[in-house]
């Protein structure tokens, strides 16, 4: 196996990278006396034994680091990275305009840290790039419809609609609990690439979200 970079994630969204994967012929490249790209290692390279951006590998797997200062190896252990998300209600009675976009009002349950997640904004940022778990319900409160009503959700990446869920009704309703949307989707983002959820209705009136269980909105990164 040949390799020249392994990229090292950190769970803050660093992705710093070893310049060239170094195999050696012992369980430590303090006692090596090869040092070689290719794995077994067979050619002897005098330049690869004293780099501080390339990561050692022993016989046994170990993973090991160059010190310039103090010209010793030293074992290392890759960082883990920790899924970024977050699970949120939408809580009962928030309002939603008519014929107009609202973002909601949020109560976090549960949230990585520095996942990105902005309650006070209702917005997500990417810490990494990567895939995306994307999933919203809503539920209004029962109410007065006006026939021909759009109700809906609006997932907006970087400020512009990309997914929509919703409902319409062709005749007025009254005292008509509305499942507006249910959004299910994966979404590949780059680092920094926002998501918000928008809330939609024309009813002709305000419309309040029904109970809190019912309205919810989570992103969690896929690993």
């Amino acid at each position: 196996m040949n390799a020249n970079i392994i990229p090292i994630q950190f769970s803050q969204g660093t992705s710093p990278t070893f310049a060239k994967t170094v195999y050696v012929n012992t369980t430590s490249p303090t006692t090596a006396t090869i040092f070689d790209l290719n794995n077994p290692p067979t050619t002897n390279d005098n330049t690869l034994k004293s780099d501080s951006n390339n990561i050692y590998i022993g016989t046994d797997g170990s993973t090991w680091t160059y010190n310039s200062s103090t010209s010793t190896y030293s074992t290392y252990t890759y960082p883990k990275t920790v899924p970024h998300g977050f699970f949120a209600q939408i809580p009962q009675g928030t309002s939603a305009a008519n014929n107009t976009l609202t973002t909601p009002t949020y109560s976090t349950l549960s949230n990585t840290t520095g996942g990105g997640w902005n309650p006070a904004t209702g917005t997500f940022t990417a810490q990494r790039a990567g895939w995306y778990d994307v999933s919203a319900n809503l539920l209004y409160t029962a109410g007065a419809w006006n026939a021909n009503t759009q109700s809906g959700i609006v997932l907006q990446k970087n400020g512009a609609a990309i997914v929509t869920g919703g409902a319409f009704t062709t005749t007025a309703v009254t005292n008509y609990y509305l499942t507006v949307a249910t959004i299910s989707t994966k979404q590949y983002l780059n680092a920094g690439d926002t998501l918000r959820l928008q809330l939609y209705q024309n009813s002709g009136s305000a419309k309040a979200t029904h109970t809190a269980p019912m309205n919810t909105f989570s992103i969690v990164e896929v690993r």
